[in-house]
């Protein structure tokens, strides 16, 4: 089978260009392999590469990079009868922390050649498609602050984060979720298709990838003090059981906003006018996961 290695080179402060070598040293690598690799020179062109190799017949497309690139690579995958593999070398790595993909470059690359292919949802906000969260209010702020650092890594952004928490305001929100509605004012909204962020950091631990359901997470305004025991609960999956977070669920939600534009897809800032309109497509991903 002809697998085509889409890799970002600077995901990870430079991890990716560490991959095309161990490709080559990788014990599958001959097997019946034919193994292209292809580095992005852009923001975007990871797509355009998936959308050219999948026309040209190949079945197995390997995402090398952070959230961005996977999502990238996975938009153009989703749909067709290609297979999807993450090798994961970004800041978060989000998805493939959720799936339990080894963040070890080379178990990874195992993984490719011995993993099982698990049927995944996959969501769209407006014409934006994502697989892991979206989200608009603080997370969404901190990312755009984040895409714009010359410095990669969960130390940056722990750092954007301790700078711009006591000056972020909360907005006011109308969330309508499968037909119900309801008004609230929120330091930030997440609608999610896996369990976390990145980093461990799970804002919805009860989101399953393959339910056919969205999570709304609903953090609602809170006093500096708690602001520590949030941390804690997000980290040790307890973030729903939170006094400050409220959790729906749903399969067609909108989110109307007015004073913030700043939402992100897959930890990817974007500003988005208007009202955000979230779906979720059911088993549209086929992706290779851990076989347990």
């Amino acid at each position: 089978m002809d697998i085509l290695y889409i890799i970002n080179p600077i995901s990870g402060n430079g991890k990716g260009k560490e991959i095309p070598p161990l490709i080559l040293m990788n014990r599958y690598s001959g097997l019946q392999n034919s193994n292209k690799v292809v580095l992005t020179k852009f923001a975007g062109e990871a797509r355009e590469i998936a959308r050219t190799y999948i026309a040209r017949g190949y079945k197995k497309i390997i995402a090398v990079g952070g959230d961005g690139t996977v999502n990238e690579v996975a938009s153009e995958v989703a749909g067709t009868d290609c297979t999807l593999g993450i090798i994961p070398v970004g800041s978060g790595n989000g998805l493939a922390r959720h799936l339990g993909i080894p963040l070890t470059a080379a178990k990874a690359l195992d993984l490719i050649h011995t993993g099982k292919v698990l049927k995944m949802d996959t969501a769209s906000m407006n014409q934006h498609r994502f697989f892991c969260t979206s989200g608009t209010g603080f997370d969404a702020h901190i990312g755009s602050i984040f895409a714009q650092s010359s410095s990669r890594g969960f130390l940056t952004y722990f750092k954007a984060t301790l700078r711009e928490f006591l000056s972020y305001k909360s907005h006011n929100y109308k969330i309508h979720i499968d037909g119900e509605s309801i008004e609230r004012k929120a330091f930030l909204i997440t609608v999610a298709n896996a369990s976390q962020y990145g980093n461990n950091a799970y804002i919805s631990p009860e989101a399953t990838v393959d339910d056919g359901f969205l999570n709304v997470v609903i953090l609602k305004p809170f006093p500096l003090l708690a602001a520590p025991f949030l941390a804690l609960d997000l980290f040790r999956r307890r973030i729903s059981k939170n006094r400050y977070v409220e959790s729906l669920k749903g399969k067609n939600i909108s989110i109307e906003k007015t004073e913030n534009k700043t939402i992100h897809i897959d930890g990817e800032p974007l500003n988005e006018e208007g009202t955000l309109h979230y779906s979720i497509h059911p088993k549209q991903l086929s992706i290779i996961v851990p076989t347990n």
